[in-house]
């Protein structure tokens, strides 16, 4: 196991709950149920996550409205390449955590993982 997919298990991996992202904030599904995501490779719980529902969609479809006419309506067409830039920029800076966060939920081999991200993004 390298270093790097050690940190990753140590940081994402541990079985704990992982809250979903809506609107900016870390939430727990309305109804507080959770699944367990498991490593098919080995069995092991990877973390524990919200079991999102209807109405967990219906907040995020609103947060998603409310982003578009809100902050991202006020970027000029020259402010928005930017944004997106920032976006990539991070994307290149936890590439290896992706794919490695990726391969440990999937069980795919690591050249597989980084190929399907690739080929995706």
């Amino acid at each position: 196991m390298t270093s790097i997919q050690t940190a990753v298990e140590n940081h994402l991996y541990k079985g704990e709950f992982r809250p979903m992202l809506i609107g900016g904030k870390w939430v727990s599904a309305r109804s507080s149920e959770v699944l367990e995501s498991i490593n098919p490779a080995t069995g092991a719980l990877l973390a524990t996550v919200p079991r999102g529902g209807g109405a967990d969609v219906d907040e995020a479809v609103s947060a998603a409205r409310s982003a578009l006419i809100g902050p991202w309506a006020r970027f000029s067409p020259f402010e928005r390449p930017a944004v997106l830039l920032r976006i990539a920029d991070l994307f290149e800076k936890n590439w290896e955590e992706l794919c490695l966060s990726d391969t440990l939920r999937t069980a795919a081999m690591a050249a597989w993982s980084e190929v399907a991200l690739l080929t995706t993004s």
